[in-house]
């Protein structure tokens, strides 16, 4: 079914499923989702939650547990995250590319999993 659903995506979104996604696409594919993340190099890993009101919550699951709150915004066609103690407030925007139905690579080296329907 998935398969199928991904090929009528395809088909429909003019080959979109595999590029970066901007705006309005990159919010459906990710707010209110529960989303497991991890470094490409695999050293660190957790979730993450985008809440539809611009609030963000991220838990670091190894190389030590941490837990964070803070912001999201999209900005153009880019993710951008600021966390209270996670880069001291500093705020960073990624570019998201659609790697299969729900699975996300950013520019900044993570994967993202959506693993259950959050909001």
């Amino acid at each position: 079914m998935r398969s199928l659903i991904l090929f009528a995506c395809i088909v429909m979104c003019g080959g979109a499923a595999a590029g970066d996604l901007a705006g309005a696409d990159l919010k459906d594919a990710l707010v209110g989702q529960t989303l497991q993340w991890w470094e490409t190099d695999g050293w660190r890993y957790g979730h993450l939650t985008l809440l539809p009101d611009g609030r963000a919550e991220i838990t670091l699951d190894a190389p030590v547990t941490k837990r964070d709150e803070g912001q999201w915004r999209i900005s153009g066609s880019q993710l951008c995250t600021s966390w209270s103690s996670l880069r001291g407030r500093e705020t960073k925007c990624y570019s998201v590319r659609r790697t299969a139905p729900d699975r996300f690579m950013t520019s900044g080296g993570n994967v993202f999993v959506v693993v259950a329907a959050g909001v």
